[in-house]
């Protein structure tokens, strides 16, 4: 097979796909109209579902990269304050979790996470 023989067959070949992925988009196309009302809802819902099991996913990650869950400081009750202690580092809050929050801000050095 020559060059040139080559070079036709690659363009038929490649004006058959075109002609293949045209008519696809257009099926694609009528298919997407052909849909009811319900089914884009029902699709919306469930991409927001989704969205939202993503969201959750990530929170939970996040929370698990949290210095009071990573480090687990000791955490007692003194005096009817929740105490988090974790080396020399100290704090305390009126309930568990504003104790590890308070932990969270010292380690990191901010005034606010």
């Amino acid at each position: 097979m020559t060059l040139e023989e080559m070079q036709l067959d690659l363009a038929q070949h490649t004006t058959e796909a075109q002609k293949l992925v045209n008519a696809s988009q257009v099926r694609c196309s009528r298919n997407l109209e052909a849909q009811t009302d319900a089914d884009r809802k029902k699709a919306v819902y469930e991409m927001e579902a989704m969205q939202e099991a993503l969201e959750r996913a990530q929170k939970q990650a996040l929370n698990h990269m949290r210095p009071c869950m990573t480090f687990r400081p000791m955490l007692i009750q003194e005096e009817g304050v929740w105490v988090a202690i974790y080396g020399a580092l100290r704090a305390t809050g009126p309930t568990p979790e504003t104790a590890h929050q308070e932990f969270d801000r010292q380690w990191v050095g901010k005034d606010e996470l």
